[in-house]
């Protein structure tokens, strides 16, 4: 991987279609101008829904937002992701517009979009487990909540939790499947498959 320029005013096809042969529009049409950078994804916060990418162009960090992801099949990229992405200079700094290209195999955090479902040994069968999708989770709070889809109370599940999965976070829309039971406030998690 190296940094290079591109200009989308010399190369129409980034301007008129895509690999599919689909119309697309300009990604920067103010500028027309990109660079393509390697990095390292720095930190990522699904709840948030951005992070950054250290450059190894050493030009600064680089803004990557969750929209972009979608278009490579994801919903965050776990810190250390190595990454190939299109940059556009902004009022307020570098962005990424463009994922060209990720590498999982340098993930220092744990990747929830891909991890194998885990179950540890606690007095749960797979009877009890149920689907649900995470609402919110703050891994700063280090809580979060879950829904059933039911119309039903939110479910609380706590960082602790899913440490014990081996997991460092949720991502919010993510389904997941797990054991309920009744705790001193409300519903909460008690076994979790991912």
């Amino acid at each position: 991987m190296s940094n290079s320029s591109i200009n989308i005013q010399e190369d129409p096809d980034l301007i008129n279609q895509d690999e599919g042969g689909n119309s697309v529009t300009a990604l920067d049409s103010a500028t027309g101008h990109f660079d393509e950078v390697n990095g390292t994804i720095k930190w990522f916060d699904s709840v948030k829904g951005y992070g950054f990418i250290s450059s190894e162009d050493d030009k600064g960090d680089i803004l990557v937002h969750f929209s972009i992801l979608k278009d490579i099949g994801r919903r965050m990229l776990p810190e250390g992701t190595t990454v190939k992405c299109l940059s556009a200079d902004r009022p307020k700094g570098r962005q990424a517009v463009k994922i060209l290209e990720f590498d999982l195999t340098t993930a220092v955090g744990t990747d929830v979009e891909s991890e194998p479902s885990a179950i540890i040994a606690i007095d749960v069968d797979d009877t009890d487990f149920v689907e649900a999708t995470v609402k919110w989770f703050n891994r700063v709070r280090g809580y979060g909540f879950v829904n059933r889809g039911d119309g039903g109370q939110d479910v609380f599940i706590h960082m602790e939790l899913l440490r014990q999965y081996g997991v460092d976070h949720l991502v919010p829309g993510q389904s997941v499947a797990v054991a309920v039971e009744d705790g001193e406030r409300g519903l909460v998690v008690k076994a979790i498959k991912i």
